[in-house]
């Protein structure tokens, strides 16, 4: 079945889950930082 199609959407769904993944670490490490918010001196505001 997949012998039939380009290499390039091969790249092309390798790149969609790089994206998603960096989607999703982004989110996780966003979520890490505003329970630490303290830990960075208050918020960012503040600067």
């Amino acid at each position: 079945m997949l012998q039939g199609q380009k290499p390039g959407k091969r790249i092309l769904a390798i790149l969609l889950a790089i994206v998603a993944a960096g989607g999703l670490a982004v989110a996780a490490f966003a979520r890490v930082c505003s329970r630490r918010a303290d830990w960075w001196g208050g918020s960012r505001d503040d600067v």
